[in-house]
């Protein structure tokens, strides 16, 4: 049975990868609805990307030298603040900042996740609670992200708001 401390990483992975699922599909929606050139969406992508690199290059020695749990604590206030940087940017610049943080925070967080998950569990239940993982923050938030993120941004835009801020609700 794993430990409290994993079962609740497991239920934040969920929700982490919840987010993200949700708010990739819409921020790139509201990219175009914003009325900002579909190169933007590359740019934007491609720093979050780059800076996840940068982070794990970073990673390697920080890992040797602060605890996973407090990379997890980094990881998952970077990735809501890259994010929430998004949810109010109306410039292409302030969209590639808000990626460049939440990159660095999906790095952080895929890093240490498994140090965290390593000291915790077992050698008999580490194959599964590590898979339980990878369902709970990129499988099921894949499919549930898109559907429910779907219907939060159909039932904003029907109460008469506009679609940008169906995808900001969302």
């Amino acid at each position: 049975m794993p430990s409290t401390e994993v079962r609740r990483w497991i239920a934040a992975s969920a929700l982490i990868g919840f987010g993200q699922q949700v708010w990739v599909v819409f921020r790139n929606q509201l990219l175009h609805d914003l009325g900002l050139p579909a190169s933007v969406l590359g740019v934007v992508q491609g720093s979050g990307a780059a800076a996840g690199v940068l982070a794990g290059v970073a990673g390697l020695w920080l890992l040797s030298r602060r605890s996973a749990e407090s990379l997890l604590r980094v990881g998952a206030f970077a990735n809501a603040a890259g994010f929430a940087a998004q949810v109010v940017a109306t410039r292409p610049w302030q969209f590639v900042l808000g990626a460049v943080v939440a990159g660095v925070g999906i790095q952080m967080l895929t890093m240490a996740s498994g140090p965290f998950l390593a000291r915790r569990v077992g050698d008999r239940d580490r194959v599964w609670t590590y898979a339980l993982q990878v369902v709970a923050i990129q499988t099921l938030p894949g499919a549930l992200g898109a559907v429910l993120g779907g219907e939060i941004q159909r039932s904003v835009a029907a109460g008469g708001a506009s679609a940008v801020d169906g995808h900001r609700a969302a």
